[in-house]
Order: structure tokens, then sequence, then C-alpha cells
């Protein structure tokens, strides 16, 4: 299992959401993530996410992505 914090450059101690996901590869989970920005930002118009944090189950940090495109 793996935890995927959506968070805002700069703010990545105060996640817009957490989701939790049951995949075995955490390339997989970055990759689909990466589909899914578009929508975590429609979903946050105020305030959208630039970005996610992958964390294992042990709470250690083993990924992170973040559009160089966003401001």
């Amino acid at each position: 299992m793996f935890t995927v914090n959506w968070v805002v450059r700069g703010k990545e101690t105060e996640p817009i959401e957490s989701e939790r996901f049951r995949l075995n590869h955490v390339s997989t989970l970055i990759m689909a993530c990466r589909y899914r920005m578009e929508m975590m930002q429609l979903k946050y118009p105020e305030t959208p996410p630039d970005g996610f944090i992958v964390i294992d189950d042990a709470g250690k940090e083993i990924g992170r992505w973040f559009d160089m495109a966003a401001p």
C-alpha cells in the first residue's frame, strides 16, 4: 500500500488530499498519478495541486513529482 499526498509546491506538509493505493510498483503509481493530476486540479480549483508525494506503509517518502510547467 502507498499513500499519495496531493500538494502545492512550498506547502508539501499540508496535503490538499491524501489517497491510499494498492499497487506493487511505485513507478506504476507515479505514472497513474501524473495522469490524474489534471482531474485533481479541476477538483480543487481554489488551491490546485501541482505535485504529489508517495509514501510507503512505513511512512517513508519514496517518490515525488511536480509539474515543472506550473508557476
